[in-house]
């Protein structure tokens, strides 16, 4: 970090046309990526969480003053509000493209930075590739839960907090990383954790390497995280008319802490890791830096390192610690532990870099930017047939740092070392997208599914993106709220198709739902509720005579408002919106 000597000597700059130009490719990084790697349009992730934000980012306003402020989703503006803007340049679809262009760009551009100031331009590049061909954060940004702001903001927040840099310029880049955890942190409460980490493993290293200055960091970090919030609360104000998120998160929390809400979410066994086989690739990526970068005559390991190393690896253990002793699902929740990708993605770049200081020779230098790309294209093919048992992805995560070691046993020869490079990267692909042999669920384990991260390049979204773009329109057919919050409920009959669930979760899904079974179930919460609105939303109209026809036997006359078919390439579905009558609240 700050007033360092250089691990390596740096390559010339060249002249001023080839970085422009070298900017104008780092530019394109994620477009490029995304058609030559084929990477999934949108990720399956077989749950309604992501369109519960969809529904806040397209429509947030309204919901709020709908439903009010008593939902935590709403309060994660990190994600929203930056969503938000991008729906409102693009719209839906487009809007979505726009917004993960951008949280690649956040995520690469520091990163790339920080890997060609400390190991040279190839790293830097090698720091790009990691994250966008990285199975985890693909999946994150593949839809609409803030875990896709928050990874983005951590990696930069990561490589700002290290960054080399002297006086003033330092303290401009603690700034920059205060602003980042921020944004994390309010996109998503989990990301506290990883930024609790990398704070405590900043002192650690700071306190006995750079003391005199680590005041002024400090608080270049603190205005930095002020500003961020101040921001965000402003916009939220102005956007969605609401600006306290701490009531919120804090309500969300006590909630959850409620045993019946914990037995709903946790586990009470930990064998659900037995199956959860990519939670290894941390620590033994850990393992791996360890062994090339210790005791390295290629280098000193600089505070920055030490900082990456011991902050990724506090992370996982505040992971670890939470499950198991704070009771939260923060292990075995693939939205959550996604955010451990920040930095170990970076510790990848970081460990390929110094298994090519070890071996380094002349054309050789570009090797580590090919292993990279490279290694998932070239497995990818024969990945329906990489399925680990437990005990082989224990083997798999022991030769992760086992293959690095080779660089070490002739070094600056270039066939050890792209041997342990090519075996490091390979390794680590297979243990994050190996799928386990025939997973059960045991007793005391909430049945998450860990999604396929396999899918992710030359990955197909199926009919998500069809979904996501009628979704979108559901806002354009129901009723502006007239009469007074929570005057509409929604109703889709048994069996509706995912494209009715994810349009349902533009309005809170079953949160504001009559069951599907009505009338035998229902009737009190209608009478309850006294809703002007009722939307009915089907794969087709079939059902909603029926429906009709309940709800005139409990002394309901319902008025046709409305009908609609909404419709996006192959997905088709139908909105009826039935109008009860003006009732005041009871």
């Amino acid at each position: 970090m700050a007033q360092e000597a250089p691990a390596v000597e740096r390559p010339a700059d060249g002249a001023r046309w080839v970085n422009g130009v070298e900017a104008l490719i780092l530019l394109a990084a994620p477009v490029i990526a995304f058609f030559a790697l084929h990477i999934a349009p949108m990720t399956q992730p077989h749950m309604i969480d992501p369109y519960l934000y969809s529904g806040y980012i397209d429509n947030g306003d309204e919901l709020l003053r709908r439903f009010g402020v008593n939902t935590y989703f709403w309060s994660r503006i990190g994600f929203i509000l930056p969503g938000r803007a991008f729906y409102l340049i693009g719209g839906a679809l487009p809007g979505f493209y726009l917004y993960r262009y951008a949280l690649a760009l956040v995520a690469i551009l520091p990163a790339y930075l920080l890997l060609r100031r400390m190991f040279g331009r190839a790293a830097g590049w090698v720091a790009v590739a990691v994250i966008l061909t990285a199975p985890v954060i693909l999946t994150a940004w593949g839809d609409d839960y803030p875990d896709a702001g928050a990874v983005s903001f951590l990696i930069a927040g990561i490589a700002c907090l290290l960054m080399p840099a002297a006086g003033r310029r330092r303290i401009g880049w603690m700034a920059a990383a205060g602003l980042f955890a921020a944004m994390a942190v309010m996109a998503h409460f989990v990301a506290v954790l990883t930024v609790a980490a990398f704070g405590l493993a900043y002192l650690v290293v700071m306190t006995r390497r750079l003391r005199q200055r680590m005041l002024l960091e400090l608080l270049g970090f603190a205005v930095g995280a002020a500003f961020a919030a101040v921001c965000l609360l402003a916009a939220s104000e102005v956007a969605l008319d609401h600006a306290n998120i701490l009531r919120s998160t804090i309500e969300a929390i006590n909630r959850y802490r409620q045993p019946a809400e914990i037995a709903k979410f946790h586990s009470s066994t930990w064998q659900f890791l037995i199956y959860d086989v990519y939670l290894l690739v941390p620590p033994a990526v850990i393992a791996a830096w360890a062994v090339v970068a210790l005791r390295s005559r290629t280098g000193a390991i600089r505070s920055a390192e030490w900082v990456l190393a011991l902050g990724t690896a506090g992370a996982y253990l505040l992971h670890v610690f939470s499950q198991f002793a704070g009771q939260n699902w923060t292990l075995e929740y693939f939205l959550y532990t996604s955010m451990l990708w920040a930095g170990t993605s970076m510790l990848i770049a970081v460990t390929v870099a110094r298994i090519d200081l070890l071996s380094r020779r002349g054309v050789w230098r570009w090797l580590p930017l090919v292993a990279v790309v490279a290694v998932p294209l070239l497995i990818r093919p024969f990945r329906d047939s990489v399925q680990l048992t437990f005990a082989a992805a224990i083997v798999v995560a022991v030769l992760i740092p086992a293959v690095s070691a080779i660089a070490r046993i002739r070094r600056h020869v270039a066939v050890p070392g792209a041997v342990a490079m090519v075996g490091f990267l390979a390794a680590t692909y297979v243990l994050t997208t190996g799928l386990p042999l025939n997973r059960p669920f045991f007793a005391g384990q909430v049945p998450y599914l860990t999604p396929d991260y396999g899918t992710t390049l030359f990955g197909d979204a199926g009919t998500k993106v069809d979904e996501y773009a009628v979704a979108a329109q559901m806002k354009d057919v129901v009723p502006r709220v007239q009469a007074y919050p929570g005057d509409m409920l929604l109703w889709w009959p048994n069996g509706a198709s995912d494209a009715v669930n994810v349009a349902a979760a533009q309005y809170l899904w079953v949160d504001e739902a009559l069951p599907s079974d009505y009338p035998s179930d229902g009737t009190a919460l209608l009478s309850a509720r006294r809703p002007r609105f009722l939307v009915l939303i089907g794969d087709g109209t079939s059902s909603f005579a029926a429906f009709t026809a309940a709800l005139e036997q409990q002394g309901v006359q319902p008025r046709l408002w409305r009908d609609a078919t909404l419709s996006h390439g192959s997905v088709r579905i139908a909105v009826r919106v039935l109008e009860l009558g003006v009732w005041a609240p009871a």
